[in-house]
C-alpha cells in the first residue's frame, strides 16, 4: 500500500513538473517573440566553401 501511495505521489508531482516545463517554454516563447528587437536583420548562418571528390587511392594509407 505504501507503495503505491509513492507511487501515485511521484506520478502527481511529475506531471506537475512537466507541465510547469511545458508553460514556461510556451511563455518564454511568446514573450521572446513579442520583446524581439526589429528591424535587427540576424547574421547569415550560410558557409560558402568549394568541395571536391577525391579518388580513393590519392587519401592517405593509414599506418
Amino acid at each position: 500500500m505504501v507503495g503505491l501511495v509513492l507511487l501515485a505521489v511521484f506520478i502527481f508531482f511529475g506531471l506537475f513538473i512537466g507541465a510547469a516545463m511545458l508553460a514556461v517554454g510556451l511563455g518564454w516563447r511568446l514573450l521572446h517573440k513579442r520583446f524581439a528587437r526589429r528591424g535587427k536583420a540576424e547574421p547569415a548562418r550560410v558557409m560558402d566553401a568549394e568541395y571536391r571528390v577525391l579518388r580513393k587511392p590519392s587519401l592517405p594509407t593509414p599506418r
